[in-house]
C-alpha cells in the first residue's frame, strides 16, 4: 500500500494541466514510486488497474479521472493490436 494520501485534486479528477482529465502522461506523479512498467499489452493493462486499485482503494473505478486512465490505455492498446496484425500479414509468394 502506498503512504502518500490522495489529496482531494486527485480525487476530483482535476489533477495536472488538463484541468479535469488525468492523462497517462501524469501516471508516474500519480503513482509515484508505485509506478510499474506498463507494457501496451493486456499484462500492462492489468498491472494499471492493480496499482490504481492500490492507490485509491475498492472504489477506485468511481473516481472520474480514473476512468480516463483506463479508456486512454485501452485505446493505445487497440492501435497496438492493430499495428501487430498489420505486421503479421504476409502476401503469398508468386508461382512462376
Amino acid at each position: 500500500m502506498f503512504k502518500r494520501k490522495t489529496s482531494l485534486a486527485e480525487m476530483m479528477g482535476s489533477y495536472g494541466a488538463n484541468k479535469g482529465k488525468l492523462t497517462l502522461d501524469s501516471l508516474p506523479n500519480i503513482l509515484g514510486d508505485g509506478m510499474p512498467e506498463l507494457p501496451k499489452t493486456q499484462v500492462g493493462r492489468h498491472r494499471l488497474v492493480r496499482s490504481l486499485q492500490q492507490r485509491y482503494g475498492n472504489n477506485f473505478r468511481s473516481l472520474p479521472g480514473v476512468k480516463d486512465l483506463i479508456s486512454e490505455f485501452d485505446k493505445h492498446l487497440d492501435f497496438e493490436k492493430k499495428i501487430a496484425k498489420m505486421k503479421a500479414i504476409r502476401l503469398p509468394k508468386r508461382k512462376g
